[in-house]
């Protein structure tokens, strides 16, 4: 797996503030949004690339029995192929829908989703999980840092989804590589959860090691 150091050393630098004063609050992570280059098409071909088969060893390593991941939009990881592989090992999978201003995590299955609020697709099962009872939770984003900072769409979803659970779930920004940016440059606010590992199709950095489930 590849840690903190080598990536921030080899990335690049971009002129995004990584602190965030009250009056800016409303005004840096939106111009951040806007500095993000759009994926390209065809983002489901790297669902078993290189980064994505090390986390599949590592959620095995783990012996993860139910892990939280997502149904992308269009410019997003499509990991759907991960899906498959972790379920053949026995591994749940989990997904979200909007429900009122929160999230709900329910069982997944192919057969029975439908396109929600935002234009994403959401289970239809009534087998809900809570992120406390799951391994790993895999949080898409617009960009992360290699400090486990996260963009996201500006909607709070993951945010609030995110506070307050235990130490025990991983959480895994994942990415493009492209937005995977150097510590610092996603601006921070108060409510952001630092996230303990970013995936890209290429690589998986870890900043905190994944511990194993609760007995």
């Amino acid at each position: 797996r590849q840690h903190l150091g080598g990536h921030a050393a080899a990335a690049g630098s971009r002129a995004v503030s990584p602190t965030v004063s009250p009056a800016q609050s409303q005004d840096v992570p939106a111009q951040a949004r806007a500095d993000v280059p759009p994926a390209h098409d065809g983002v489901s071909t790297w669902e078993l690339a290189a980064g994505v088969r090390e986390l599949a060893v590592v959620l095995d390593d783990i012996a993860a029995s139910i892990v939280a991941a997502f149904l992308p939009l269009p410019d997003e990881l499509d990991l759907r192929g991960l899906f498959a592989i972790l379920q053949t090992a026995g591994t749940s999978i989990v997904v979200p829908r909007v429900k009122g201003e929160a999230l709900e995590f329910v069982m997944y299955d192919a057969e029975q989703t439908r396109l929600g609020r935002f234009g994403i697709n959401e289970p239809t099962g009534d087998q809900t999980r809570s992120l406390d009872q799951c391994a790993a939770v895999l949080v898409p984003a617009l960009a992360c840092d290699a400090a486990g900072h996260r963009l996201g769409r500006g909607g709070g979803y993951y945010d609030r989804a995110l506070t307050g659970i235990g130490a025990h779930v991983w959480k895994v920004g994942c990415v493009i590589d492209a937005n995977l940016w150097p510590a610092g440059e996603v601006p921070v606010e108060p409510h952001d959860v630092v996230l303990d590992a970013v995936l890209t199709p290429e690589r998986l950095l870890v900043l905190r090691e994944p511990s194993s489930p609760r007995s």
